[in-house]
Parts: structure tokens; sequence; C-alpha cells
């Protein structure tokens, strides 16, 4: 169906309006390297000064906007973690397979304090490395896998390495690998660059005995690390898919003139020279990001930071490319003087143009402790806001629910948040992990970068101790992030300063047959999705009393068995804002004036200096019904003043995400049975009682919907205008159903929809 050129040029129009509020998301990550002590730890210290210490890198890397920590977990086949196969890392304890005393592990450690900060943790490993030196080999643990499986191992010079090749190697790091994410609660495995080393190698007779039909060895060697790379890939997947898999190979893939083949540079190539296909992995999507240690400066001969950049951005292949950077080489490598140089390499990465990188991450941590050349500083001034992570839609792309009941308690200058818990069977479902907060000093409060000032953990309360309360209102919301950082549609808005926020107006009115009326005005009423009639003795405490849906007017049956005098307001809920209209005095005599005029002075919340805000077209009857059924959930509690606050006047706004819903009287006969096509929608097979039905709408336009019972009776119909792909949609009166069997059926143009729903 051709839609109208105004109509196409409006939906332009909000497209664009959109994108240009998109969410800003970036890796920003930092290797903490443990091998050697580089980084972490001192192995004389002891476990309470370890841990101090590493509390105190963390804080580092909060402080300057760092969101993800590559820890180094295994770096010549040890453990910096408890381990029953491989040995406890002498970089711990100055023993290899000595346990720390007392005991205490690093990896489970390191991840409850990344997480409590709202960073990732990813384990990283080196998959092949087994020892650095081979002279110290004589100090390494019986249970270390060079003497246990010495012909294992390849030797160049004095490294020595598991063989690639050995299929029993490759077990072996699997098996590693299993044990880590089957323990642990991490948000990634990390590879860095070591594969196999320059030089001779004495691997020809592993050549000879199973070369799998390759003629040249290259090409074989190759293939061995594809292998491992694609085992580590499958086992990801099919045990915990939500854990990120990535590699940090050196930072030239290959020297060439043919940007087909490589980069014009003369470095060191680890596709022809260390064997590892690193565009193969991202082609074949065993990977979800590749990480190259572009580590030269953005001018330098031969391999320039720039242009190696650029053609990485090239190899995405729909998959993540983050740049390594050398900060360890600020003010002590030629070319590196510059106090500008690292700033400009990270807005060259993540300034836009490059569309297929997402992210940066420095080494070391070392040299942001030194700060040489304002490196620790440059970094801070540039990830000054938080950002959420960058999203995986291969991995999952659906949002878990959004938190409830979001209030607000200021305690002098100090703003505390508090939320419902999610209950743990929700919250495991949904991985549910994160919360994003929002704050602003005008309303309306959006998701936008701008706005968002902290990523948090699993909670249920966020204490804002960075606001000027004295003179400033501040409006908030929050949202849910699961493992890979989908992010929920919003809370309800809180305020500071709660005059502020937008509300509605109501009456209420006797009809020519005598029965009760309600009306109402919204100033935002595309964004809202019901409304509840509340009651209170004493204004103060309100409880819900009856569910308006969000079509006005609605008949108020239940009003006459009110036997006193009682007070009344409307509870809207949105999108954007739960609000409340002012509270209004409801006596049982004399009744309420009938049949509204405007020349009546009816007991009505307005005021003369707010304008009237438009209504949305409905297509339901004046005298519409709603449910006589009582609200069987709480609603939030209302802050406990009942100073009745100023009307506002409507706040321009963005083109709304949300679909407007309209009611219709009947639709039965534009449907077929459930075809589950998925072209018009997103199935949802099962809600809770008392629970609305959101449906994610894939189309724009109209899209017209029916919900019958498991004997064909319609329960509810109706039209949905969808004004964006991929726009939420909550079901008028969808939070009623009885449990049970119900059927879903959506028409769009020439396309058809449909699901079985269960209400448990």
């Amino acid at each position: 169906m051709r839609q109208p050129k105004h109509l196409l040029l409006l939906l332009l129009l909000i497209q664009i309006s959109f994108s240009a509020f998109a969410q800003k998301r970036e890796l920003r990550g930092v290797w903490l390297t443990t091998f050697s002590n580089i980084d972490w730890p001192q192995r004389n210290h002891t476990p309470e000064q370890q841990k101090a210490e590493l509390i105190q890198i963390l804080d580092l890397y909060k402080k300057i906007g760092i969101n993800t920590v590559y820890f180094q977990v295994r770096s010549q086949c040890d453990a910096m973690y408890q381990s029953t196969i491989e040995p406890w890392s002498a970089d711990l304890t100055g023993t290899q397979g000595k346990a720390p005393e007392p005991f205490w592990d690093p990896l489970e450690f390191i991840i409850t304090e990344t997480h409590k900060r709202g960073m990732e943790l990813h384990a990283w490993l080196n998959p092949y490395r087994a020892v650095a030196n081979s002279n110290a080999l004589p100090y390494f643990s019986t249970n270390h896998i060079a003497k246990k499986q010495p012909n294992w191992l390849l030797t160049s010079g004095s490294l020595k390495i598991l063989n690639p090749a050995k299929s029993e190697v490759r077990r072996h790091v699997v098996n590693v690998i299993n044990d880590i994410i089957n323990r642990y609660d991490v948000d990634g495995i990390h590879f860095d660059d070591y594969f196999y080393p320059e030089g001779n190698l004495n691997d020809r007779s592993d050549f000879a005995a199973d070369n799998r039909g390759f003629t040249t060895i290259a090409d074989w060697r190759r293939d061995n690390v594809n292998i491992l790379i694609k085992e580590v890939a499958n086992l990801i997947k099919r045990n915990k898919p939500w854990i990120k898999f990535g590699v940090s190979p050196t930072g030239i893939y290959q020297n060439s003139s043919n940007p087909a083949m490589g980069t014009p540079t003369t470095g060191l190539q680890h596709y022809s020279e260390l064997f590892s296909d690193s565009r193969k992995w991202l082609n074949e999507g065993w990977v979800d990001y590749i990480t190259p240690q572009v580590y030269w400066h953005f001018n330098q001969p031969g391999s320039p930071y720039k242009g190696v950049t650029k053609w990485w951005n090239n190899q995405a292949a729909g998959r993540h490319i983050y740049i390594g950077i050398a900060g360890y080489k600020v003010n002590t490598w030629p070319g590196w003087s510059s106090p500008k140089e690292i700033p400009q390499q990270i807005n060259f990465a993540l300034n836009g143009e490059l569309k297929n990188i997402y992210g940066v991450s420095f080494y070391n941590t070392r040299s942001m402790i030194e700060n040489k050349n304002g490196f620790k500083d440059s970094i801070a001034k540039l990830f000054s806001k938080p950002v959420l992570q960058p999203l995986m839609k291969w991995k999952d792309s659906i949002a878990p629910p959004a938190p409830q009941n979001l209030t607000l308690i200021q305690q002098g200058s100090v703003v505390i948040l508090k939320w419902d818990p999610f209950p743990e069977d929700a919250k495991k479902n949904h991985q549910i992990t994160y919360n994003a907060i929002y704050r602003s000093s005008t309303y309306p409060v959006t998701m936008q970068s701008k706005n968002l000032i902290d990523v948090v953990w699993n909670a249920n309360e966020y204490v804002d101790t960075a606001v000027r309360t004295s003179d400033s209102a501040y409006y908030y919301l929050i949202t849910n992030l699961d493992r890979l950082q989908n992010e929920s549609t919003p809370s309800n808005y809180v305020s500071s300063d709660r005059r502020s926020m937008p509300i509605v107006e109501f009456r209420i009115y006797r009809s020519g047959d005598g029965s009760f009326n309600l009306s109402w005005k919204d100033s935002k009423p595309l964004n809202a999705t019901r409304y509840v009639l509340e009651k209170s003795n004493d204004n103060k405490t309100f409880t819900a009393f009856l569910d308006l849906g969000n079509s006005s007017p609605v008949r108020l049956p239940r009003l006459d068995q009110i036997q006193e005098s009682v007070w009344l307001r409307v509870r809207r809920e949105g999108t954007d804002v739960t609000g409340y209209s002012e509270s209004y005095y409801h006596t049982v005599k004399p009744p309420i004036v009938s049949a509204p005029k405007p020349e009546v002075d009816m007991e009505r919340i307005t005021k003369e200096d707010v304008a009237e805000a438009p209504q949305p077209e409905k297509k339901v009857e004046p005298t519409s019904p709603v449910t006589q059924e009582p609200i069987t959930q709480a609603p939030s509690t209302p802050p406990p003043t009942q100073t009745a606050p100023p009307l506002v006047p409507p706040t321009p706004q963005e083109p709304p995400k949300q679909p407007v819903v309209t009611e219709v009287p009947d639709a039965t006969t534009e449907f077929e049975l459930p075809v589950e096509t998925g072209e018009i929608s997103k199935a949802i097979k099962e809600i809770v009682k008392g629970n609305n039905l959101r449906i994610n709408i894939l189309v724009v336009g109209e899209v017209n919907y029916l919900v019958t019972d498991n004997a064909g009776n319609k329960v509810v119909s109706g039209k949905i205008w969808s004004r964006s792909p991929s726009a939420y949609a909550t079901l008028p009166s969808s939070n009623t159903l009885e449990t049970g069997t119900y059927y879903i059926y959506l028409d769009a143009s020439e396309k058809a929809d449909g699901w079985v729903l269960e209400v448990k």
C-alpha cells in the first residue's frame, strides 16, 4: 500500500529526529597485565595489600571513564584464579603452584569489584604460551603442562609454546576456558597476540603426519589456529551465549599495497608470520570483536596509526573493531613526546566517521598510573561522560522489561533514587545486570548520552551527590540493561521538585441518565499508556480505585458505590513519565453537577493561564465502559506533600517512538489464524497475569490487532499507528486478562502475523 507523500516525509523526519538523539555507545577498555607483575600484583605483598592495590586501580579506571577491563588470568599456562587444571601463577605468590595465604581468588574478587563499578570484566588468556623463558623452567610447578606433557611443546629460542597442531592441546585450552566460564561470572573471553612465534619451528613432522589436505605449511598452521578459535566460539555459544569473545592480534594483518590484502606497511604481519587469519575469524563470525594493537604514532613511517586504523574499519564484516592504543610508549618511544598524540588517536578512532570502530583499549595500566604527558588526564577529559557498551545484535537484541516504581527521596543536598527489585527468576530469564541512571535539569529527561550519569550493577537504589538541590530541580529516569546492554524502555520519571512535573487535568460530571463520567486532558497524550483513578480518605495516602484505560471520557459505574466523601485523583502512566492530577474532594451529597456545560463552574482541575493540550484522535464511543474489577497491584507511593502543583505548558517533544493505540469497534473479519511470520511483530508467547502486553512492532504505519479467547470470542481489538520500526505498543486492558490461552492477530497492509499467548 502506497503511503501519501506527506506521510512518508513525516516518517523520514521522525527517523532523522531519532537518529540525531541516538545513544552514544563505546567500549573504553584497558589491559590489566599480571605477567611479570607489569601492572599488578606485587608478589611479595600480602593478600590484603594486593586487594587494596587492585581496588585503587579499579577506582582509577572508574574515575577516568573506563568501562571494560581485560584481566590477565593465564599468561603461561598458569592461573590467576583457583584451578584444578593449571597451577597458581608465580606472579601472585612468588612460587608457581602455591595458593595465596590467607586464601583468596583474584578473578572472583575482580569480577565482583568491576561489576560494582558498572564495568565489564573479560578474562584475558594467552592460548599457547607455556614457558616465556626456558631458563625458568626448573622453578615451574611439577603440575605445569610443560613438565607433564613436554611432547606438546614447540620451541622458538627460549620460548616454549603449546603446539597448535595437536588436538590434545586444543582440548586442553578449551577445557581451561570451559572451566572459567562455568565457574566465574565473566563478561568476555579475550585472547592476546601470541599465536605461532616468529622464527623456525620444529613442527614439520606434525605437518607430514596430518596435513589435512593442505599443500603449504603456512596454510596448515593458520588452519590449526582457526580450529581453536572456532571451537572456543562454539563452546561459548553453547554454554553462555552472552559472553563476548575477541582477540587482540598485532596491528598489521599483512603488508601489501593492495587494500584487499593488507596495508602499505612494513611491520610484523600476523597473517604470514604469526599464522593468524584474524580477518577470516571476522568473516566467519567466530569472534565478536577484534582489537588490533595499532601501537604506532599517528604518522609513523612504515606503519602509521591513521592508515592502519582506517584499514581495520573496512574489515569488520558485521562485527566490532576496537583499536588498541600504546599508552606505554607515551613520552618514552621516539615520536611519542607530544601530549596531543593520545587525544588525537582517540578522536580519530571514535569521531563517528569510521562506522565499524566501536571503541578503544589502552595498554597498559602502569602507564596510566604514571600519567606521562598527561596520558591519564587526557583519557579522563575525553571520557568524562559515561557511555553504554556497544550493542552486539547478532548475539541478542531483545530488551529487558523496564524498571518499576521509581521514587525519589531528597535528604539535604543528596538525592536517593529507589525502585522495585526485579524478581530473581525474571532477572535470570532476562539476564538483567545493569541499570542506567539518567538525569537532567530540564524536563523531560531523555535517554541520551548527555543525560546518562552512571551505569550501576543490578541495583535498586542509587545515591546522587553531584547535584545542587537547594536552587535547582532535577529530573530522573532509569532503565534496565541485560548482559549485552540491550536497554529497556524507561521507568517513570521523578523530580526533586514535584511541582514541575507535568500533571493531568480532569473533571467528573453526571450524564443525562444520571451516571458518573470522567474526562481528562493530558499535556502529552501520545506518550500515555493508561490512566488510573485513585482515592484517599486523608488526601495523603492514595490507592488505586478504577482502571480508566487510556481513552477519555469514561463511565464510572463504581463511583455510585462510594458511601462517604473521598479525595480523588488521576494517575497518568506513560512511556515518558508517571504523573498525577491535583486531588479533588468528591462529596456523596450533594451530587456532582449533572451534564457538563461550559458556563457551569464544575469541580474541574484547570488553570486559565495554561493552553489546553491537543487530544489524540479516538475511535471509542463516549460512554465506553472500563473494567469494574479493582486493581490488585499497589501503585507507587506518592510524595507526602499534597500542595497543588501548578500546571506547566506542554514542552515541545521529539516525535514519539511509542505507537499510538486506538480502539476500533471490531476487526474479527480482517484476520486469519496466527501465522507467526515475524513480519509485523515479535511474538510474546506468555505474560504474567496483571502485566500489560507490550508488542514490538517491526513495521511503520497502521497495524490492526485483535485478541480473542480460546473459544474465538473477541476480547479487545484496535489499531496501532507505528511511527518507527521496532517501536513498542502496549495493548489497552491487556493487564486485566485472566489466566488462560489467547490468540493475537495482527494485520498490516498485505502482511499478517499472530501467535498464541498464555497468561499465567
